[in-house]
């Protein structure tokens, strides 16, 4: 069983405040689906949505319990609020798991980029019209590797959704300068972003 814990407002701020969890296995990028109990891409999920409960007693603690068989190896929580679907990026976290238990976080001193790091949508994918682009691939460098073309030595990758938003963060290490690409042939030009990680 693993459990998880995360601190966001709630119900008695927001009556309908809620919130869930994509869990990832870092291994093969796959999603935890409850629909029938294995790892699958994104994009072939049925529920992959892992719902959090507030603890009566303390109202702000969201509660996520999920029982994943005998998994193990790293995976990342990726909790949303149920509301906007917006991660959490405060609250992600990587986690190794044993046998299906929790043993304990990975990361520390690493930021999570995603489409509203440094600001909100601001790295959200948009087509020349201002459409949301589903389908991007992303891959994040650091700056001194990409403006000398190693290519090969990519930090880490994900892709749009419909919303033109991040359907996973890129963990990068605090106190750097990155470069973000976003590529999809034949609908969007290739497009640079170059962020600083305090």
């Amino acid at each position: 069983m693993v459990e998880f814990e995360i601190f966001a407002p709630g119900t008695d701020t927001d009556i309908n405040a809620a919130y869930f969890a994509y869990i990832r296995r870092d291994s093969d990028g796959a999603y935890w689906d409850r629909d029938d109990s294995t790892f699958k891409t994104y994009t072939a999920l049925v529920d992959g949505r892992v719902d959090f409960v507030e603890d009566v007693d303390q109202l702000g603690v969201w509660n996520l319990q999920e029982s994943l068989g005998i998994t193990t190896g790293t995976l990342t929580m990726l909790p949303r609020d149920a509301q906007t679907s917006f991660l959490l990026p405060e609250s992600v976290e990587q986690v190794y798991v044993w046998e299906g238990a929790r043993l304990a976080p990975l990361r520390d001193h690493y930021a999570a980029i995603y489409e509203h790091y440094s600001g909100f949508n601001a790295l959200q994918l948009l087509g020349d019209i201002g459409e949301p682009v589903e389908g991007a691939k992303i891959s994040v460098y650091t700056k001194a590797d990409y403006d000398q073309d190693k290519f090969e030595r990519i930090i880490g990758e994900s892709c749009t959704n419909l919303h033109g938003y991040w359907v996973h963060p890129v963990f990068v290490a605090v106190g750097a300068t990155y470069t973000i690409v976003y590529s999809k042939a034949y609908e969007v030009d290739t497009t640079v972003h170059e962020i600083v990680v305090p």
